[in-house]
């Protein structure tokens, strides 16, 4: 009881001067509602995220009524929910410690919105202001595309105008004047556009900053997000065989019924007899910690026309919460992190870097194939989360080519050696290009170089005829074909070098996006691609199409190290072929314009340069001087206002008096000057530059108008003495 009582007494003495400005309160108030929406759309709308976006008004209006009083029970029933959102966090974070940041959100949203009741001084509400820049913070964090930039957008202006009010406040309490005298409603207009310059200006300077920063070459992802919650809504679809949305009614016999917004090798059996072309939407989103292939589905039999698995036998893999451990199928000491994010639905295959190790994945039951390609009991839907740790070996290709498989394959690895009759220039091109060499990792190199070298990568060619067989009818009579026929050409003459391979395909890395960090992957970047077994190591990639990186386990393609090039590469990604000639013209013509504008600069600052060395002497400075006027005006950088032309025209006049013999001695002044020249023009001049110049009264058009007929008249009257 003694401790209760104390506890009360203290909270009794936490008085402070309640703080009366509405203005303040209402951006404040602006501020933290920003940032708990941007949260709760980053979590999808969480239920209590609408109880919080309506309580914490209500707590606002509650505190500014209440400013005046005395509240510590409504201090002691808070501390109270306070200590019941944090054993609620703790509670949440001991089962989702996969990602800590999800049970961390809930429990700000919680505390913002209890502390919005207690709200009475100035320093309670620059709390809000933190806790919603934290908010606002936490949302960046989780979001995953452009549009968050809304919200940046929205919070920096409120924000800095709560902290422009922060300040008015404080300064009413240092004048011991009420806040409400300094701080009014209708200030606000004027103080939002001050804000609004004050906000340009600092984006401005972030920009240059963020564009001259370096980039990181890898990205630590320590939290692994999954949408858990989205297995309660969605339908089982599979009992782990392939379903794709977009061939409900898969029959591998009909190639004419390709669609465009699903790759047609997404399926239990790969056409190659099939063709299309697929739509450049983007379907997922990819944090990766490495730049890699997204490995979907890999296949064993080949049988002149198509590829399939030749044994269907799935292994059932269930968890009650993440990750799932998946079994290893090689060697891996290099983990690979990565975070999907899924744009657009996508049949059930669980894409990510070969080999899985860990997954999250919102599901307690996963199914895997002989070939370890994971698969879910649902497709993947649009808005779908899940991450997955895998393990790559970390080998020099150096060691690869001293490793030799001439051993008796083991039975495991006998389906990835068969291959249907071949014809006899297929093997002899394939010895010819292989014998040279003793390792399985030099032949395969040597099959991936010749296929990229001498045949066109086109996804413009006609059906192969029936009766031929297509890796035959590629090398030697097409000559050309996209990923499907390159894999497929490399695959089964790996297989007749003795080598074990296997067709796989997926996904392309993507594009980098440098705002969010993530690689955008889109529809027509589904590839396919060739897997060779390297005894102690493991299944190695090799991509044979032309264009493209031959070994992604080991060649990545050369990325700029300075976000400004990143930048502009993303963009360049973003336009078409035809805008993008229209573009890089336009950007030709700006540089020339640019040069020139720079020279024009130069030669500006020279001139005047030279007119302030040579100031009041000689006929070099007054020349320099006009030239810098009229270089100037040219350039549109001529008085951008009637004080300054006033004070301009009387520079004029003491360059025009000082070539008439009449220079001004430093030691007079400009009015005693003017009244030793009896010039009626030469005083009025003076008198509207003293009022430019040293006075705060407004200078308008019309008496800038009136200085120029003064010095007009004034250069007659010279002339006309000099006559």
């Amino acid at each position: 009881m003694r401790l209760l009582r104390n506890w009360i007494d203290f909270l009794k003495r936490q008085v402070h001067p309640p703080e009366s400005s509405v203005p303040f309160r209402v951006v404040i108030a602006l501020s933290v509602l920003i940032g708990i929406v941007a949260t709760c759309h980053q979590l999808e709308w969480p239920f209590y995220g609408y109880l919080t976006m309506a309580l914490t008004p209500i707590g606002f209006l509650v505190s500014y009524r209440l400013r005046h009083a005395n509240t510590w029970l409504i201090k002691a029933l808070l501390s109270v929910g306070m200590v019941l959102a944090l054993l609620q966090f703790f509670a949440h974070l001991r089962t989702s410690t996969w990602d800590p940041r999800l049970p961390l959100a809930e429990l700000l949203l919680w505390l913002q919105t209890l502390h919005s009741f207690d709200l009475p001084a100035r320093r309670d509400l620059n709390y809000s202001l933190l806790v919603g820049l934290i908010l606002i913070s936490l949302g960046a964090v989780l979001s995953t595309g452009m549009g968050f930039a809304l919200y940046l957008l929205a919070f920096g202006p409120v924000a800095l105008l709560a902290l422009h009010y922060s300040y008015l406040s404080r300064l009413g309490e240092l004048s011991r004047q009420p806040p409400a005298q300094l701080v009014r409603l209708s200030e606000m207009p004027a103080a939002g556009l001050r804000t609004a310059r004050s906000t340009a200006g600092l984006l401005l300077c972030a920009l240059v900053i963020f564009l001259l920063l370096p980039r990181y070459e890898g990205l630590r992802l320590r939290a692994l997000p999954v949408s858990w919650d989205i297995q309660f809504g969605l339908p089982r679809a599979s009992q782990g065989e392939v379903v794709n949305p977009s061939y409900p009614n898969f029959d591998p016999s009909r190639p004419a019924a390709l669609q465009q917004d699903n790759y047609a090798g997404f399926n239990p059996v790969v056409n190659l007899n099939a063709r299309g072309v697929l739509s450049d939407e983007v379907v997922m989103s990819v944090r990766s910690s490495d730049w890699t292939y997204y490995h979907a589905l890999a296949f064993d039999r080949y049988d002149g026309r198509t590829w399939s698995l030749s044994d269907n036998e799935l292994e059932t893999l269930t968890v009650e919460s993440p990750p799932l451990m998946i079994p290893l199928e090689g060697r891996g000491d290099r983990q690979i992190v990565q975070i999907f994010t899924i744009q657009r639905q996508l049949p059930n295959l669980i894409f990510g870097a070969y080999q899985p190790y860990q997954l999250f994945f919102p599901s307690t039951e996963v199914y895997l194939d002989k070939n370890t390609s994971l698969r879910s009991p649902f497709p993947l839907e649009e808005g779908m989360t899940y991450s997955l740790i895998s393990l790559s070996p970390r080998v020099a290709p150096g060691r690869l080519k001293k490793i030799s498989n001439r051993r008796t394959p083991p039975p495991s690895l006998r389906p990835f050696l068969q291959v249907p009759e071949l014809s006899a220039r297929v093997k002899k091109l394939t010895h010819e290009l292989t014998d040279g060499y003793t390792s399985d990792y030099e032949k395969a190199s040597a099959l991936c170089l010749h296929l990229q070298q001498n045949y066109r990568y086109t996804l413009d060619i006609p059906p192969f005829p029936r009766d031929a067989e297509m890796v035959d009818y590629f090398l030697f009579e097409q000559r050309a074909g996209y990923c499907e026929q390159f894999a497929t050409a490399m695959t089964v003459m790996g297989r007749e070098a003795g080598i074990p391979t296997r067709y796989v395909n997926g996904y392309l890395p993507g594009t980098y996006n440098p705002f969010t960090g993530a690689y955008e992957v889109k529809n027509n970047e589904a590839h396919a691609w060739t897997e060779i077994f390297i005894r102690t190591v493991g299944w190695i990639a090799f991509d044979p199409s032309p264009g493209f990186v031959p070994n992604p386990e080991f060649e990545q393609p050369v990325r700029s190290r300075w976000l400004l090039t990143t930048l502009i590469d993303y963009l360049k990604s973003k336009v078409s072929p035809q805008d993008l000639a229209v573009l890089q013209s336009w950007i030709i013509r700006l540089q020339s314009l640019w040069w020139a504008g720079a020279f024009a600069l130069s030669l500006l600052g020279l001139l005047r340069a030279i007119g302030w060395a040579s100031r009041r002497s000689g006929r070099l400075g007054r020349t320099a001087r006009r030239a810098s006027r009229a270089l100037a005006r040219v350039m549109g950088r001529g008085p951008r206002s009637p004080r300054e032309e006033v004070i301009e025209l009387y520079k004029e006049m003491e360059e025009l008096l000082a070539g008439a013999g009449r220079n001004r001695p430093e030691h007079v002044t400009p009015r005693a000057f003017a009244r030793n020249l009896s010039q009626p023009g030469a005083e009025r001049l003076t008198a509207a530059f003293e009022i430019a110049r040293y006075s705060d009264k407004e200078v308008n058009e019309a008496l800038a108008r009136h200085c120029r007929e003064a010095l007009d008249s004034l250069r007659a009257a010279i002339s006309d003495k000099i006559s």
